[in-house]
């Protein structure tokens, strides 16, 4: 009869563990880092000294654990999708920036203020002997050359912008990675019934951290021994991180992340698509305009210094400086407009000979076997082009992001009818081991009476 009593106990202990679980997952059916927890039984060994009958029975059941119910290998997959939205969301945030300062949907842009520009001369052609027509070609160079300087300054602006953006996302990655190695240390002196709750806030770095570097989680035979990697560079190993650096080398003007002396080379992450736009996409923007502007200078001012002004001034250069920076009209020209070179011969005020060559220049091939419009329209389409795949990729990464997390949830996520089933039946469960002891105490009384 004693061992009747103590096989009903441990079936009513049990049953208080099962029903503690059944509520825990119910309570944390809404955080999407919990992984529903499952109490897991076995038969408690028979009591030495029995043999018979009485070794082939058990003497109860006994929680061995509390288990974690996941999915490694899919948790892995759904954090190389996070990396590559955060990859692409890093690409969208930069160029969308650099889209909206050269904003040529809009008044204004280079491509309205460059044709503009040549139909100044076409105008002026017709009335090369009237200031206000030069005064008209005047302000269209001006505007067309400050813009050229503004959108300098709005792209150096989107670079100080990254490389803000750079360091926050290092000291965030940093940080994550000292929360993480605070929660393995804490594993070593607390009690086991709390390392879930442990791993759980563990996994919920893990998937923050996912979104700024790509990572790869390697778990150990004990939670405390996990190590995480990017590419083949390991960045934590247990209870020690080692913190990323970001650096700006002047002589290169790029942004390289590095671990003490080891170059970090990232696959994704929103701090991967930062740093492409920063030190590639960027500059190349910026060589394509300083392409364009340098050429658009030395066009306009080869074919200018043959021309004479109304008091036959010639060999001036149209516009000074070399580059997006430096670009303007010229201040003898622009404070006096009869010196403007549209005539190709000395003293003949309505000539308009280099005046027509300027004009025309817009349709001559003058850069990679291109005219200057065609070869900027081409450089905007690639831009856009660049941002829309950038745009689509990021959605569709999303999208299978959030497929695989419905599948991960499906996995370990908590379904609260589930439970509440387990809970009933686990409730009739330990009913009927409560049902058993007072049976054991009745039987227990009878026999006490009858002595």
């Amino acid at each position: 009869m004693g061992l009747d009593f103590y096989v009903a106990l441990s079936g009513l202990r049990a049953g208080e563990t099962m029903l503690q679980v059944a509520q825990n997952n119910i309570a944390n059916a809404k955080n999407t880092s919990y992984a529903r927890q499952r109490a897991d039984v076995s038969t408690l060994g028979i009591p030495g000294g029995n043999s018979g009958i009485k070794a082939q029975m058990g003497s109860g059941v006994w929680i061995d654990q509390i288990s974690r119910i996941k999915d490694d290998l899919l948790i892995q997959q759904v954090r190389t999708e996070v990396g590559k939205v955060g990859y692409n969301s890093g690409l969208r945030s930069v160029l969308s920036n650099v889209e909206m300062v050269f904003n040529e949907t809009g008044e204004s842009s280079i491509s309205d203020l460059t044709q503009n520009f040549f139909n100044a001369f076409q105008e002026a052609n017709k009335f090369p002997e009237q200031s206000s027509y030069r005064l008209e070609l005047v302000y269209s160079s001006v505007l067309f050359s400050e813009k050229i300087q503004g959108i300098s300054v709005q792209l150096d602006e989107i670079k100080s912008q990254a490389d803000s953006q750079i360091q926050v996302q290092t000291q965030a990655i940093n940080g994550i990675l000292d929360k993480i190695t605070n929660i393995n240390k804490k594993m070593e002196s607390i009690s086991s019934d709390k390392v879930n709750a442990l791993l759980d806030e563990r996994d919920k770095h893990l998937d923050e951290l996912a979104q700024f570097i790509d990572i790869k989680v390697e778990n150990k035979s004990h939670p405390i021994n996990m190590e995480i990697s990017v590419g083949n560079t390991k960045i934590l190993s247990g209870k020690e991180y080692y913190p990323i650096e970001s650096k700006h080398i002047g002589e290169t003007d790029k942004w390289v992340l590095s671990i003490g002396d080891i170059k970090l080379d990232l696959e994704g992450g929103s701090l991967k698509g930062v740093l492409e736009s920063r030190n590639v996409l960027i500059k190349e923007y910026e060589k394509g305009l300083n392409d364009y502007v340098g050429t658009f200078i030395k066009e306009v001012n080869a074919i200018h210094k043959n021309g004479f002004g109304l008091d036959s001034t010639t060999g001036e250069d149209f516009f000074v400086g070399t580059d997006i920076r430096t670009i303007k009209i010229n201040d003898v020209l622009k404070d006096n407009p009869e010196k403007i070179g549209l005539s190709d011969t000395a003293g003949i005020s309505g000539n308009t000979g280099i005046g027509e060559k300027l004009a025309d220049l817009k349709n001559m091939q003058v850069i990679e076997g291109k005219t200057l419009p065609s070869f900027y329209q081409e450089y905007i389409v690639r831009m856009a082009s660049e941002l829309n795949v950038a745009r689509d990729n990021e959605m569709i990464h999303q999208g299978v992001a959030s497929a695989m997390e419905r599948e991960k949830q499906n996995v370990q996520g908590v379904n609260i009818d589930e439970e509440l089933t387990n809970m009933m039946v686990v409730q009739q469960y330990y009913q009927a081991n409560a049902k058993t002891l007072k049976m054991v105490e009745k039987m227990l009384d009878e026999v006490l009476n009858l002595v």
